[in-house]
């Protein structure tokens, strides 16, 4: 590296990265050097970053579609590669959800690794529920498919075998909008 010689006064350096960086990884960066708020001379520089955070791993094997519980995993120090930002850090978000696929013993665990449970079975007898103003609508249909909490599920009206849509509950029942 050069050395790089200013006048006397009050120094200050400006970085600015290239615009399409992402903060994490190699990149350029170009230093405005400052001696009483005016530019003396320009520094270019090469430098990788990397970055570091705690994030949940597996403590063991999790097994592909059980549930897991918060003492499944621990936080780790772990660098974060790539400008891959897709971890977990609070093990109680996982409470209740299921794996969709085997995690192993300290793989970083994902978001996307986990889904809710399912709620309701296909050709399930499942409450129905529909509001119309002050008025509350309650039946049963029968589900046409497997679904979880907050999905669309189709359902069927057992007297009349009309199909019609609604939204899975946490307790279970059928929300007809």
């Amino acid at each position: 590296y050069d050395d790089v010689v200013v006048p006397d006064g009050n120094v200050s350096i400006e970085w600015h990265a290239n615009p399409q960086y992402h903060y994490v990884g190699a990149g350029g960066f170009r230093a405005d050097v400052k001696v009483d708020n005016k530019v003396v001379r320009t520094v270019m520089m090469r430098a990788n970053v990397n970055a570091y955070t705690e994030v949940l791993v597996a403590k063991g094997e999790v097994s592909r579609g059980k549930p897991v519980r918060a003492q499944d995993f621990e936080l780790r120090k772990t660098q974060v590669l790539g400008g891959n930002f897709e971890f977990v850090t609070d093990a109680s978000l996982l409470e209740g959800l299921i794996t969709k696929k085997s995690l192993f013993s300290g793989q970083v665990i994902k978001p996307s690794d986990f889904e809710a449970p399912v709620v309701i079975k296909r050709s399930q007898v499942v409450n129905v529920e529909t509001r119309v103003g002050a008025l509350l609508i309650q039946s049963q249909a029968v589900a046409l498919a497997d679904a979880r909490i907050g999905e669309f599920l189709q359902c069927s009206n057992p007297s009349s075998s009309q199909t019609f849509q609604g939204t899975v509950r946490e307790d279970g029942a059928v929300v007809v909008t």
